[in-house]
């Protein structure tokens, strides 16, 4: 059998974020009104080295700075403005946390999307998009196959101790059942974790999804639980609605 390759455009319907971990620190930014500027350290060097009394001022803040001090990110931020790469609008709820926590904030880092390093544009990785395959094919067994279970399957170990329980419970059925077998295949060789061998999405390709229109904004997390440092939540550079992206998917 032939593979088959086709390419899909995906439109973004609610914020997004997908993370690598990487952050914009206080340091990278400044907030003003309802904007966040990215500042390009670049200029801001120049215009310090440039300047010999902003340069000894830069070096003895550097030399005492300490982690509840914010005298080094509120002079590089002074001394950066108006030296930004680019600019971002803040949503509602975002602007809203800043007013009420603006000590906090300052001191706050800014959690990316993921980006390319080459060229620093923002992109959905392949890996996302197959683990929502994943999580379709999951959707289908438990409401679907199964309508009367419970949807338990948010955490993976729940997830795990409920196939086991369904296995179980469905002994009878798969030995009678079309639907029984085709349960039991699905339950015991597909979703176990790390098992790349018996994994059914194995034959499927999945590449990165470019941005063809992106439009980024700094948002608030209503639904995720992670917070940063000294219990401050952290804010999520997201992709938002009416943003489009294009891949591929192939299956061999």
């Amino acid at each position: 059998m032939k593979s088959k390759t086709f390419n899909i455009k995906l439109k973004v319907l609610t914020p997004i974020h997908i993370g690598d971990g990487s952050s914009y620190d206080p340091t990278d930014y400044i907030i003003d009104k309802n904007e966040m500027h990215v500042i390009d350290h670049d200029r801001f060097i120049q215009k310090i080295n440039s300047n010999k009394t902003l340069y000894d001022d830069f070096l003895e803040r550097i030399k005492n700075f300490t982690p509840e001090s914010i005298g080094l990110i509120n002079f590089i931020r002074e001394q950066s403005k108006g030296l930004y790469r680019y600019s971002l609008k803040l949503d509602e709820k975002a602007l809203e946390y800043i007013e009420n926590s603006p000590n906090e904030i300052g001191r706050a880092p800014i959690d990316k999307f993921i980006r390319n390093p080459f060229n620093d544009t923002i992109y959905i990785p392949g890996s996302s998009i197959k683990g929502a395959l994943r999580s379709a094919i999951i959707e289908v067994i438990f409401r679907k196959l199964l309508p009367k279970e419970e949807d338990k399957c948010k955490y993976s170990d729940q997830r795990n101790e409920l196939l086991e329980n369904l296995i179980e419970k469905n002994s009878d059925l798969n030995k009678y059942s079309d639907k029984g077998k085709l349960l039991e295949t699905l339950l015991t060789t597909t979703f176990k974790l790390n098992d790349a061998k018996n994994d059914i999405l194995k034959h499927v390709l999945v590449s990165d999804f470019l941005p063809s229109e992106a439009s980024l904004q700094i948002c608030f997390p209503i639904n995720k639980s992670s917070t940063k440092e000294n219990n401050i939540p952290a804010l999520l550079e997201c992709a938002m609605p009416g943003s489009t992206f294009e891949g591929t998917i192939t299956f061999k």
